[in-house]
């Protein structure tokens, strides 16, 4: 198995450990919001049975705005717990390419993102990288013009062939993942 298979490995590995915590806390808030919403059906529907001078209509609407008022403070409630483990998962992805950055399989990252920018657009003229790391891509690509910038900020590489960028920043990716997770709930595994 190649480091990049043992990478994808690793990737794939915390990528479905997040799926299953994202799929449980949601199952828990679903089933909580659920309980609760059954339970103030419960109590407004015994609140309605004592209450005999007010009309049926009167007491129903009532009811039933209580209702919607206290679903849509559960639902904000799930979107806030929600918001929280996207944070807490994505610091944990951003911990973990630090991690990854340190290691010698962070070169090959690099040589393999190479590649790819050469069979996207030929060789590229230019390489963009974070800080303090000017000396290390440098030396994985020798002949290759290198620039510290401030847009790569966790890592990876921006190559850059005339007017034309191919981004492999860990940031970027990072956000891309960010925003399908929005959008699907699921990461993906690639």
């Amino acid at each position: 198995m190649d480091n990049r298979e043992k990478l994808e490995l690793l990737r794939d590995t915390v990528l479905a450990a997040a799926q299953r915590s994202a799929e449980e806390t949601e199952a828990q808030t679903k089933k909580l919001i659920g309980d609760t919403v059954a339970s103030e059906k419960k109590r407004l529907a015994d609140e309605i049975a004592e209450i005999k001078t007010i009309s049926y209509d009167e007491t129903r609407a009532r009811d039933e705005k209580d209702l919607i008022a206290k679903e849509a403070k559960l639902k904000k409630s799930f979107l806030v717990r929600r918001e929280k483990y996207m944070n807490e998962l994505f610091s944990e992805l951003e911990k973990k390419l630090t991690e990854f950055r340190s290691t010698e399989k962070y070169g090959e990252y690099l040589k393999n993102a190479y590649e790819s920018a050469v069979k996207e657009f030929g060789a590229p003229d230019l390489a963009y990288c974070m800080k303090d790391e000017k000396e290390l891509v440098a030396s994985v690509f020798p002949s290759l013009s290198v620039e510290e910038d401030d847009s790569v900020k966790l890592g990876g590489i921006i190559f850059r062939k005339g007017n034309l960028l191919l981004d492999f920043s860990f940031n970027s990716r990072l956000e891309k993942e960010r925003s399908d997770f929005i959008n699907s709930g699921k990461l993906r595994s690639e």
